[in-house]
């Protein structure tokens, strides 16, 4: 496996043009420098389009896509759909409206050895000027699918790194599902037993 393999940022967007920008300055501030950065637009109808041409003008690791009418309208199908065009060796899904620390990526990476299918990391809250005030504790008292079912512990789209051969054996995102896909799709998920916390 290559030194720094490639990582494939998949973020779905609807009408975000005015924070997806602090998204992607994000990405380009990340430590681990192999990656791509895949986001599908899920409709809008105000400047994303044009504000994600200037980002692909400064950096041709950011790619922009329409989600295609066979995947069904919303976070779901562009989720699926940024899998489908991805080309990395992991996947981070990642939403329009977050913000990635400068290592993100990195420390997740260094994790993923061969045995490893998945990596979940930690995260904060934050207010409206990016003033953390709420840790995402993942600290897991007996068992990570319980705890996850029973909602002791929290994880969320971007909190995890998934090898993408670990996914192709598995069912996505359910396209027609409008709430609690992230619980729905982790539940499947999450009994592997190949996994390291952070």
């Amino acid at each position: 496996m290559p030194e720094q393999p490639l990582v494939s940022i998949v973020i779905p967007t609807y009408n975000r043009a005015h924070l997806i920008g602090e998204t992607l300055d994000s990405v380009l501030n990340q430590t681990y420098q192999n990656w791509e950065c895949i986001v599908i637009d899920d409709g809008s109808t105000d400047d994303t389009e044009t504000l994600l041409q200037t980002y692909i003008k400064k950096d041709s690791r950011f790619q922009y896509h329409k989600r295609p009418d066979k995947h069904l309208p919303g976070g779901n199908g562009a989720r699926n759909y940024g899998f489908q065009v991805s080309k990395g060796v992991f996947i981070q899904w990642f939403d329009s409206d977050d913000i990635m620390l400068p290592d993100f990526l990195r420390l997740k990476v260094r994790l993923l050895v061969d045995s490893i299918n998945l990596v979940i990391c930690s995260g904060y809250y934050v207010d409206q000027g990016l003033h953390p005030f709420k840790t995402i504790d993942l600290r897991v008292d007996i068992n990570l699918y319980n705890d996850y079912v029973y909602w002791k512990l929290h994880v969320f789209t971007p909190c995890v790194l998934f090898r993408k051969a670990f996914l192709e054996s598995h069912e996505l995102f359910h396209e027609e599902l409008q709430r609690a896909q992230e619980a729905e799709f982790f539940s499947l998920v999450s009994p592997c037993r190949s996994l390291k916390q952070t």
